[in-house]
């Protein structure tokens, strides 16, 4: 049967878009500007020739003086040893003034002799060194000074005729003082 249905609209026509406007001419691109260079940050202050951050740079041996006596010494530096050790020769233990107090010869001084010493005892300490029985030494205060650094230590007495060197130091004067290079002598 035919189809009483009204016939479908006409199909919708789009119109064409129109064309894009054109792009205006734009001048060359303008080369980035350089940004100024930073400004210099100031440099620290330098050290003192041989400093770390106020520490002296020594080598594994050094000439230090050691006072009383104004003795100048070759001394092994020993980060390994916790205390200093001083040649001492003749060494006797004695009272003054209900104090006690150790006579020895040590040096030898500027003169090539050795020089005799009189000072107040610490204390005493015992000390086995490797192979070695236990000794007992007595402790007494010096002053040590190796290029402006200037540390009272306590010393250890001991005679160190077997070592290569009169005065061991150790870290009780290289602690927050030093810093050591061991590939280095007499810097």
């Amino acid at each position: 049967p035919p189809c009483d249905c009204p016939p479908p609209p006409p199909a919708a026509v789009c119109p064409e878009p129109p064309p894009p406007p054109a792009c205006p001419e734009l001048p060359p691109p303008e080369p980035p500007q350089q940004c100024p260079p930073p400004p210099a940050c100031p440099k620290p202050a330098p050290a003192r020739t041989g400093e770390i951050d106020g520490k002296a740079i020594i080598g594994e041996v050094e000439f230090l003086t050691l006072q009383p006596g104004n003795l100048r010494l070759e001394a092994r530096i020993d980060t390994g040893a916790t205390t200093s050790s001083l040649h001492a020769e003749e060494i006797v233990n004695f009272e003054r003034d209900g104090t006690r107090w150790v006579r020895f010869k040590t040096g030898p001084g500027r003169d090539g002799e050795r020089v005799e010493m009189e000072l107040p005892r610490e204390r005493r300490v015992r000390i086995k060194g490797e192979g070695e029985e236990t000794q007992e030494r007595p402790v007494v205060m010096v002053e040590v000074s190796l290029d402006g650094h200037r540390r009272r230590i306590e010393v250890s007495l001991n005679n160190r005729g077997n070592y290569e060197y009169p005065l061991l130091i150790g870290r009780n004067f290289l602690r927050d003082n030093a810093i050591v290079d061991v590939a280095r002598r007499h810097i």
